[in-house]
């Protein structure tokens, strides 16, 4: 699957146009340090969500207590929906030097944290980091590497993702940018659903027609206002209200204008073969 990785480098993005160029994935820079949030990340966010394209965050790795900066991180995606592991990004330039042998505990005491809290989090790296300063140690979590100028990275570690380009041209970005190439398991829960379907309703008017639609698709049913991780859901199904009124993982909103129309518009869908 075609991805791009950005951050307020990038300024104004067009990800409608992104989209129908074929890209699938948005990595978004969220965090640096311990204090520091990038100021494109909610605009980017809300962009993507708007095109439906999967979604994931990165924190960039300084040199401060490993588990300040992963709190910082997890206080700034809190409350946002996201399809792609969380990722560190680990490496040593201008900003931060982390050659100096620190970046294999510093990136454990981060991971650490985040998975305490329920988190699981992958490494990003490029090649040569990986091998000098980590010695090739990716600390078992999943890898997203960064090789410029070769078909394939050179590492015996597998890998769920890599970069190959940051000079990339992509519709709808004024700038170049990062292009990488990702497998199922960039996915949370490696793209596997725990529960094949559920329907949701936001008001008791509309709880009868819910009903009928999960006896039909064998399904539970649950009201909008209890709490829920849907991410762990295939198809979300909402019946009556509004699509805004839902998750952002909803999948398809059966309604009508009131409770009559609405249960009319759920036996159709059924008449119709779920469709």
């Amino acid at each position: 699957m075609k991805g791009i990785d950005v951050s307020n480098n990038d300024e104004n993005i067009d990800f409608n146009q992104v989209k129908n160029a074929g890209y699938e994935i948005v990595y978004l820079k969220s965090t640096e340090g311990l204090t520091y949030n990038d100021n494109k990340m909610r605009e980017f966010y809300e962009g993507c969500k708007a095109n439906q394209l999967k979604i994931g965050f990165y924190h960039f790795l300084r040199k401060n207590d490993p588990t300040q900066e992963a709190i910082h991180f997890l206080n700034a995606i809190s409350g946002l929906t996201y399809d792609c592991i969380p990722m560190l990004d680990v490496e040593g330039n201008d900003k931060c030097d982390l050659t100096d042998g620190s970046a294999t505990w510093r990136t454990q005491q981060f991971s650490d944290y985040c998975k305490s809290q329920g988190v699981q989090i992958g490494l990003y790296t490029y090649t040569s980091f990986l091998k000098e300063s980590m010695g090739g140690n990716t600390l078992e979590l999943p890898l997203w590497i960064a090789e410029y100028g070769v078909d394939s990275p050179n590492i015996s570690q597998d890998y769920i993702g890599f970069q190959f380009t940051e000079e990339g041209r992509v519709p709808g970005i004024g700038t170049n940018c990062d292009i990488d190439n990702f497998d199922e398991r960039i996915f949370v829960n490696g793209g596997k659903k725990k529960v094949e379907s559920i329907v949701i309703y936001n008001y008791g008017a509309d709880m009868h027609s819910a009903e009928i639609l999960a006896d039909y698709l064998n399904c539970p049913t649950i009201s909008n206002g209890r709490s829920f991780d849907y991410s762990c859901v295939k198809n979300v199904y909402a019946v009556g209200g509004k699509a805004d009124q839902y998750t952002s993982y909803l999948t398809k909103l059966i309604a009508g204008d009131d409770r009559y129309s609405t249960d009319q518009a759920v036996l159709d869908f059924i008449k119709n073969g779920g469709k």
